[in-house]
């Protein structure tokens, strides 16, 4: 595999944190009742916006040791946060800047929109009104 820049590493990165965490923004109830958490990203889904190994080494097409070694190095340049790991995780968790976080949760609202979902303090509105 060609030599990754680190546009792309980043590019990568986000493109797994936005994967692996639309649920941050879906509620699933029961059968065929799922609605959008949040009308706008808050610090709490901010928080829970991050890229795994694992997620990245999916997106990227590389080993899980490559994919650490480009998280880290997205990491010394300012561009992730990397997050302590008990020493029985085998997993390293990277959380996003700020701006990228909210980026990501507002495409990701976007998103559950276009797919027809209702924010969820409407569903549940239309709901009690019914």
């Amino acid at each position: 595999m060609a030599r990754m820049y680190i546009s792309m590493m980043l590019e990568k990165a986000l493109a797994a944190a936005k994967r692996s965490s639309v649920w941050v923004y879906r509620n699933r109830y029961t059968p065929g009742a799922k609605t959008i958490a949040k009308k706008a990203p808050c610090e709490f889904s901010r928080n829970l916006t991050q890229v795994t190994s694992h997620d990245y080494a999916r997106e990227a097409g590389v080993s899980t040791s490559t994919a650490l070694r480009h998280l880290r190095k997205l990491s010394v340049r300012g561009l992730l946060i990397e997050v302590p790991r008990s020493s029985a995780n085998t997993t390293v968790t990277f959380r996003l800047r700020k701006e990228d976080s909210e980026r990501i949760g507002r495409e990701i609202i976007r998103d559950l929109q276009a797919d027809g979902l209702p924010f969820d303090i409407d569903w549940r509105r239309a709901k009690h009104n019914a």
